[in-house]
C-alpha cells in the first residue's frame, strides 16, 4: 500500500453534529407500501443547488452518517445541508474524477472505484486518501464494482482486467484464462452464504471454493445482456438485463419485468428497502416499485427530476435516494400529509366539499362529479348516473343516512 498524499479535511463540526443528532433522535419512517408512488414527497438537488455534476452514478451512506455521491466530476459528501467535493484537482490521490462505485469495508474505510484512475481508499479516522492503480498491481484502472467477503478480501470488477481479489497485500486476477467468458465484470454480489456472484455482459456465474458455476446457459436467461444483481431479504437473487428483470427461484429464473403490454426499458439499478418494497431503476422509464406482485411506475410526472435512473439507496432514516443521468439527486420520503387526486382515483383534481358519513364512507365533491371511497376504492357518480350537474357545491347526510348533493343546477 502506497500513501500518495495526506489530504487535510476540515470537518464542519456544526453540520456533523446536526446530522448525527437528526439521525439518532428522529423517528425512522420507511416508505409506506400502502401508498401510491405519487403520494410520496420528492426533494431534488442538482448542480445549481450544490452537486458538482448531475449524473449521480452511485450513492452510499457510511457509518458516520455522511451520504457520499459519485458523479462524473468527482465525489461529493453530503451532511444533509451542505455538499463537500473531492476531485483529482483538490485530492491528488483521486487519479480520476469519474466515480463509478463506492464501498465501505469492515474497518470503515471508504473505497472509491473510478473510471481510468483505479481505486482510492479514504480512512476517515486519519483523513488519508490512498491510491491503488496499475503501478500498485491492479490489472486495470477502470473499476465497475467492489465487495468485501467474510475473510476481508476486497473483490473488484474491472473493464478488461477481469475479476480481481485484494488480500491487503497483493492483487490476484481471474480472467478468461480462469473460466470467465469476459474480462469485463459489471457487477459483484456477495450472498448470505459468502458466494460471490459475478455479472459480466454475457455471463452470470458464482464463485465458491475456487470454482466457477455458470448460469448463463439457463433456458430462462438465454440471449440476455446482464447488468445488475441483488439479494433480497428472503435470500432470492435478482438479475437485471438490458431488457428484463428476473428473480431466481431454486434453479429457475422467473421474469418479473416487463409484463405483457409494458414498455421495455433498460433495467440499470436495483434496491430493496426495509419495508420490502423492491425498487427497479430504468433508463428512460423512471423508477418502478414492485410490491405485492404489483408494479407501480414513478416518473417525472410524480416529481422525479429525470426518468433515467442510475442509482438507488435507502438511508438510516428510511428515505430513498435516487441518482439520475441528467437530473441530479432525488430524495423520496413519506410525509405526514397524503395527497389524493386523479392519480389516486378521483375524477378531478379540483375539490369542493368533503364529508365522512355515519358509515365511515368518505364523499368528495369535485369539478367533475361526486366521488366516494369504499373498501379503499374510489367510485364515481356523474350526470350519466343521474346527477343534475357535475360541479358539486355541497354534500350533506340527513338523519336517515341519505346523502344530499347540491349543484348549480339543483339538488340530488
Amino acid at each position: 500500500m502506497r500513501a500518495i498524499k495526506k489530504v487535510s479535511i476540515v470537518l464542519n463540526v456544526v453540520y456533523l453534529f446536526v446530522l448525527s443528532f437528526f439521525i439518532i433522535h428522529s423517528t425512522v419512517y420507511c416508505l409506506d407500501p400502502g401508498k401510491k408512488v405519487s403520494q410520496y414527497i420528492v426533494t431534488q438537488w442538482n448542480d445549481e443547488t450544490g452537486l458538482p455534476q448531475n449524473s449521480v452514478r452511485v450513492i452510499l451512506q457510511t457509518s458516520d452518517g455522511f451520504l457520499w455521491l459519485g458523479t462524473e466530476e468527482g465525489l461529493s459528501r453530503f451532511d444533509g445541508v451542505r455538499f463537500t467535493h473531492f476531485d483529482k484537482n483538490n485530492t491528488p490521490a483521486l487519479n480520476s474524477s469519474s466515480i463509478f462505485c463506492l464501498m465501505e469495508d469492515s474497518k470503515k474505510n471508504l473505497w472509491i472505484g473510478t473510471l481510468g484512475g483505479g481505486v482510492t481508499v479514504y480512512n476517515p479516522s486519519t483523513n488519508y486518501f490512498l491510491h491503488y492503480g496499475e503501478k500498485e498491481g491492479l490489472p486495470n484502472n477502470f473499476i465497475y464494482t467492489m465487495v468485501e467477503d467474510h475473510q476481508k478480501n476486497i473483490w473488484l470488477g474491472t473493464d478488461g482486467g477481469g475479476l480481481v481479489r485484494f488480500d491487503g497485500k497483493k492483487f490476484n486476477s481471474f480472467t478468461d484464462q480462469n473460466g470467465l467468458k469476459s474480462n469485463t465484470v459489471r457487477f459483484l454480489l456477495l450472498d448470505h452464504q459468502d458466494n460471490l456472484w459475478i455479472c459480466s455482459p454475457k455471463q452470470l456465474v458464482y464463485y465458491k471454493n475456487g470454482k466457477f458455476r455458470d448460469y448463463s446457459n439457463s433456458p430462462d436467461l438465454l440471449d440476455n445482456t446482464f447488468n445488475r444483481l441483488w439479494e433480497d431479504r428472503k435470500q432470492n437473487i435478482w438479475i437485471s438485463t438490458d431488457t428484463n428483470l428476473f428473480r431466481k427461484e431454486k434453479e429457475r429464473f422467473i421474469k418479473i419485468y416487463p409484463r405483457e403490454g409494458q414498455e421495455v426499458c433498460r433495467v440499470y439499478s436495483l434496491f430493496e428497502d426495509r419495508s420490502q418494497n423492491f425498487w427497479i431503476g430504468t433508463i428512460t422509464g423512471g423508477i418502478i416499485r414492485y410490491c405485492n406482485n404489483q408494479l407501480s411506475i414513478m416518473t417525472k410526472e410524480d416529481g422525479l427530476s429525470d426518468n433515467s435512473i442510475l442509482s438507488i439507496y435507502e438511508d438510516l432514516e428510511g428515505s430513498l435516494w435516487i441518482g439520475t443521468v441528467y437530473g441530479g439527486l432525488n430524495r423520496i420520503k413519506d410525509g405526514n400529509v397524503v395527497s389524493i387526486g386523479t392519480k389516486e382515483g378521483l375524477s378531478d383534481d379540483v375539490i369542493f366539499p368533503v364529508i365522512e358519513d355515519s358509515r365511515g364512507i368518505l364523499w368528495v365533491g369535485t369539478n367533475n362529479g361526486l366521488n366516494y371511497l369504499k373498501n379503499n376504492q374510489w367510485k364515481y357518480f356523474s350526470v350519466k348516473e343521474g346527477l343534475t350537474y357535475n360541479v358539486i357545491g355541497a354534500i350533506c347526510e340527513d338523519h336517515k343516512g341519505n346523502i344530499w348533493v347540491g349543484t348549480d343546477k339543483g339538488l340530488n
